[in-house]
Parts: C-alpha cells; structure tokens; sequence
C-alpha cells in the first residue's frame, strides 16, 4: 500500500483501480469524521505530473463551482514523491456497473438523468463535459436518483465535448443491457468493429434502440446534436414514467410570486368569488409587486437544475418571467 496523506486514516483498497497509472482507496477523514475516496495517480514524469496535475486542478475548480446534487463533491488534490492525490467525497451507493435484473425503464430513466446531469453541468459551464462517462462512475441510490463522479480529461489539446459524452452513455447503456465489460466494447467501437446489434435487446423497443445506435455513430467533428435535443428525444419516445422530482425545500420571493401567478390565472373573477373564503383555503393570495434579485433568480436555476430542468436555457427563464411580470402589472383584468 503506497503512502496516503497524514490527514486520512486507510481502510481498504477499493476494488477497481484509476487505471495502470493509479489506484483508489477508501479512507476516513480524521478531522471531519466523513469517509473519503483517495485517488493516486503514478506519473512517470515531471513533466506528465504538472500536466495531469494542471488539468485534474481545472476540472475541480469547475465542479467545484457547480453546486448539484448529482455530482460527486471533490475536496482537493496533493502532490506527493512520485504523483499525485486527488480526494472526494465518498459515495455509499452502488453503480449502475453493479445492477442486475435491469428493465428498459430503468434504462430510460439513468439515461434521462445523466443527460439532465450534464446539461445542468453544461448551462453552468460551457467548457463542463464528463469526459469519462462510463458504468462504474455511475451512482444510483434506492429512488433511483443518480451521481455522477470520477470525471476527467482529455490527454490531447482537443477538449471533450457534451457528444462525446453522450457517446460514452449509449456505450454505458449498452454494457449495462448486454452485460458486457465497458472497457472492451470501448476498444471495439474504437476500432469501428461494434455491430449494430448491440443495440437492440428484448427488453428495449426499436424506437430506443435506433437511438443509442444514433448516438454511437455521431462524428463530434460534423453532428451538432445537443444534449437539449437527446433530451427532447429520449422524453419523445414516451415509454417509462419519469422519476418523481425531489422536493424543493426554499421557497423564495420569486417562488411565491410565480405560484401566485398561477393562482392568478386559474382563479374565477371577483364575481363569482364566495363571499366568505374556504376555512382551509391555501392558495395564496395575488397581491404584491413581482420583484427578484439575481441572487433569488440564480438560486431558482440551481433548484431547477436539481429537480431535472437542466435543460431550460435561463435567458429564456428570464425573459419569460419578466414577460409574466410585466402582464402582472398591465392586465386589465387583474388590476
């Protein structure tokens, strides 16, 4: 067992290593108490250290200013004699890499929710991609919510982009249909040699399969399919019932306002209100001048985000609210 930093107590080594260049091992944080993943990368060079190193460093700062659920949390990297450590938070659930018995609406719904994941990642930073998506950086919990973890680089000065990821998804899906290792069909689909049969499984409609084979074949250098439009058509094949969302738990000025222009538009005019309101009428009341600051507006997109809009483009959010605002405060029938 190589040396880990005097901060974290071993407990094991983890089963699958980093790569041949490193390994992983599971560790308990002496001053949080918190259990922690130690990843130890070896680097043959000087040279190899600063530039893994540099770029391990960039990944963090960006996840790092990503608040979400759905990511693993990174704490910080350490150099040491002969490479260097990378440290994050441990996750206590299993991977989609460890599922067995998987149904087709299993599949959809990992599949949508990575995707909302990255687009969440990608709307906060353009230049945020995975870059290292496969079954065992894969987490899922009992309901079914997953994290995302282990993310990486590109060794070459071409950057990752979101097809890229969304390759390496349909190729995650796969291995998890077929049960076969990742690793291999990754050098067989790099080698050009994946049958277009791997895409097709008793258990998943034509519909679906069309699509991971449509996603296996997109060429990064002339497809321009964004994650948005492999949302759009995962949603339109309309199989598996969604996840439930998870609650949002803060309610701010902006909240309340919106869920007071709901109310607003489905209401009865004041005619035909009774005279006396329902002793256990909760709708809230349309009284009020809209008004938000942006530390409210970014806060509403990190909860959309967390609760699987990712998607929404927040310029679009922003124009529509004040769009919405703007008839709160000239329509005739309401003032």
């Amino acid at each position: 067992m190589r040396a880990i930093p005097e901060r974290y107590q071993f407990i094991r080594n983890l089963e699958q290593p980093v790569s041949k260049d490193g390994r992983s091992t599971l560790a308990k944080d002496t001053i949080t108490g918190n259990l922690v993943v130690i990843k130890m990368f070896r680097c043959t060079s000087e040279q190899q250290l600063e530039s893994w190193l540099s770029q391990y460093q960039a990944v963090l700062h960006r996840l790092q200013s990503i608040k979400s659920t759905h990511i693993v949390k990174y704490l910080h990297t350490q150099k040491n004699q002969d490479g260097f450590y990378l440290v994050r938070d441990y996750i206590p659930h299993r991977s989609i890499e460890q599922l067995l018995n998987v149904s087709y609406a299993d599949i959809q719904r990992i599949a949508s929710k990575v995707i909302d994941t990255l687009i969440h990642l990608h709307t906060r930073d353009q230049s945020c991609t995975h870059a290292n998506l496969k079954p065992s950086n894969v987490f899922i919990d009992a309901q079914g919510i997953t994290q995302l973890t282990d993310f990486g680089f590109s060794p070459s000065n071409t950057p990752p982009t979101p097809i890229q990821d969304l390759k390496d998804l349909a190729l995650s899906l796969v291995s998890l249909l077929h049960r076969q290792p990742f690793n291999q069909l990754q050098s067989v689909a790099a080698d050009g040699l994946l049958p277009s049969t791997l895409t097709k499984h008793p258990v998943i409609p034509s519909a679906f399969s069309q699509w991971l084979h449509y996603l296996l074949n997109l060429d990064p250098d002339t497809f321009r399919y964004s994650l948005e439009q492999a949302q759009a058509d995962l949603q339109g094949l309309a199989i598996a019932p969604s996840l439930p969302q998870p609650t949002l738990q803060r309610f701010t000025r902006l909240k309340t306002w919106i869920r007071q222009w709901r109310w607003l538009r489905s209401a009865p005019c004041p005619k035909q209100l009774p005279q006396e309101p329902p002793k256990n009428n909760w709708l809230l009341m349309p009284v009020g001048e809209p008004h938000w600051t942006e530390a409210e507006f970014k806060e509403l997109l990190v909860e959309l985000g967390e609760a699987g809009y990712g998607w929404l483009d927040p310029q679009e959010v922003r124009s529509r609210l004040e769009q919405l605002k703007k008839q709160r405060r000239f329509n005739p029938e309401v003032d």
